[in-house]
């Protein structure tokens, strides 16, 4: 599971990652490098801190919608917020092996997947 949360941030980091000198997507041979050396770092990463926003423009939609938060991987557990424009939190996730919480503050709601009575992990996470 945990390699599995690492891809999904590779990839997030790979579509975001830009050459210096030119300001094009890295692709190709330099995209591989990157992978292969990121890859090998994070064998021996024992925690993680991200801080993200990310901006969608929709062309229907005047203003981007923005989704902003942090996310906490120490271990095998998994900390994720997600917050509004304002700070105010809208949603908490914490995953590790047995289970995944997620609380939706704005309907007041805990949900828990238990995954020794549910046998596997749900194939898509929330987040």
């Amino acid at each position: 599971m945990r390699i599995g949360i690492l891809v999904l941030l590779a990839l997030c980091l790979v579509s975001t990652a830009w050459a210096e000198d030119l300001g094009s997507p890295v692709t190709g041979e330099a995209k591989t490098a990157f992978l292969t050396t990121w890859s090998e770092h994070l064998h021996s990463m024992r925690s993680l801190h991200m801080v993200f926003r990310q901006e969608k423009q929709l062309r229907v939609m005047r203003q981007p919608l923005v989704a902003q938060g942090e996310l906490w991987l120490k271990g095998e557990t998994l900390r994720y917020v997600l917050t509004n424009p304002t700070g105010e939190i809208e949603l908490i996730v914490r995953l590790d092996k047995q289970t995944i919480k997620t609380y939706y503050t704005a309907l007041n709601t805990l949900e828990v997947v238990d995954f020794q009575t549910t046998g596997a992990p749900p194939q898509a996470l929330p987040f």
